[in-house]
């Protein structure tokens, strides 16, 4: 297992995962499949891997098998530079319980922290979720409230908590 920042380079590898984690938990992304296709352009997978960024695509392989992502956001304008935001949470259902997961977090955090100027990683996660809520929590993350109705999928409203690691 490593993990380490995707770039363009492997934009083919992070669509098909990317999508794979939209059909997989329809409930933890925001975008649908069908969504995610129109959007997900040769353009935008440039933005999201270019090295140079300051939002970046960390993953998870098994030898050279991209296995899991996570995202992080880091907001440039000044009064929000203090925060970065991880999104996208996923590893594929073959490479569960084996801590790509909790490897990917920490890369995260160790990310964030060696980021000039971010005091605080946050994120949301649905309420339902104890795994995932779990492992955030064994991170340090502390939950800060509850959006009811965070997001409607097939017709049923999912709660998400927002929690914070205070760097």
């Amino acid at each position: 297992m490593y993990i380490r920042r995707l770039l363009p380079a492997d934009a083919h590898a992070y669509r098909a995962l990317r999508l794979a984690a939209l059909a997989d938990s329809p409930t933890s992304f925001m975008p649908t499949v069908e969504e995610e296709l129109t959007t997900l352009t040769p353009t935008e997978l440039e933005r999201r891997l270019a090295p140079d960024g300051p939002n970046q695509v960390l993953g998870a392989f098994d030898n050279d098998a991209l296995v899991g992502i996570v995202g992080l956001l880091h907001d440039q304008r000044r009064k929000l530079a203090h925060k970065m935001l991880v999104v996208g949470v996923f590893v594929a259902a073959a490479a569960r319980g084996q801590g790509y997961a909790k490897a990917l977090m920490q890369e995260a955090i160790r990310t964030a922290r060696e980021t000039t100027g971010v005091r605080q990683l946050l994120l949301n996660v649905r309420t339902d979720n104890l795994p995932a809520k779990a492992l955030y929590t064994h991170l340090g993350f502390v939950a800060y409230g509850c959006e009811p109705d965070a997001i409607l999928v097939n017709g049923q409203f999912y709660d998400e908590e927002m929690a914070i690691l205070r760097l």
